[in-house]
């Protein structure tokens, strides 16, 4: 969320520009493998759970990421970075990541 200037109101946050973006590590590789180099020789593996999920494999899929998804029943994360370009800083908040349970940990090993 891009904020251009100071709120009029304390304590409260209203953006001026939103900029929805899937992305991670592997994720904004793999873009720069693409878009920059022009290779597609990677796989990016992702461990998604819930809509937040469809979303990011929906997004994935849009942009022609390659990807490999390994699916768990809780769900993945959402951070919201707060860009105060007005002061030339940047607040990242994460959500607390999915939990895994011992099936989902066993499963992922044999996906691997």
């Amino acid at each position: 969320m891009i904020l251009k200037k100071p709120s009029e109101i304390p304590d409260v946050v209203r953006g001026d520009d939103v900029i929805a973006l899937v992305d991670g590590k592997g994720l904004n590789i793999a873009r720069v493998f693409s878009n920059v180099f022009g290779y597609d020789g990677y796989l990016c593996i992702n461990l998604l759970g819930g809509e937040v999920g469809r979303i990011i494999e929906n997004e994935c899929n849009a942009q022609k990421i390659k990807t490999e998804n390994f699916w768990i029943s809780d769900s993945s994360r959402i951070n919201t970075a707060l860009v105060y370009e007005y002061e030339d800083k940047m607040l990242m908040i994460n959500e607390p990541g999915p939990i895994i349970n011992r099936e989902e940990k066993n499963n992922l090993m044999k996906f691997f």
